[in-house]
C-alpha cells in the first residue's frame, strides 16, 4: 500500500501496515474519518490471523489500519499495523468496508 496527496507527488509506501509474508494482496480500500490525531483506513487483504484464519491463500477479510498525517506530510511511513476485524465469518470472502460518521441504535 502506498499513500499519495491529491495533488500528487511522490507515493509513500505504508510499510508498517503492509507488513505481512511475500505475496500479500491488498484491496479494496476506504478511507474514514479523522479521529483525533489518525487518519483511518479499512482494506480487504489475504493474510493469516494466528491460528484463527489460515489458508493457501487466505480467503480475504477486512483489516483497518491507521496512519499518522503528520508523518505523511513529511514523506514518512506514518502507518501502523494492520487489525483484523474479529466477527467476520474467516470462511467468506469479505472486500468492502463502510464507514458510518454516526452511530446507530
Amino acid at each position: 500500500m502506498v499513500a499519495q496527496r491529491r495533488r500528487g507527488g511522490q507515493a509513500i509506501r505504508l510499510d508498517t501496515a503492509n507488513a505481512g509474508p511475500a505475496g500479500l494482496t491488498n484491496s479494496w480500500p476506504t478511507l474514514g474519518n479523522v479521529a483525533g490525531s489518525h487518519e483511518w483506513k479499512a482494506f480487504s487483504s489475504r493474510r493469516d490471523y494466528g491460528l484463527v484464519h489460515t489458508g493457501k491463500p487466505a480467503t480475504p477479510q477486512i483489516w483497518v489500519a491507521a496512519d499518522d498525517p503528520l508523518q505523511l506530510a513529511k514523506g514518512k511511513n506514518g502507518s501502523f499495523p494492520a487489525l483484523w476485524l474479529p466477527g467476520l465469518d474467516v470462511g467468506t470472502g469479505c472486500h468492502l468496508a463502510r464507514w458510518s460518521d454516526t452511530p446507530r441504535d
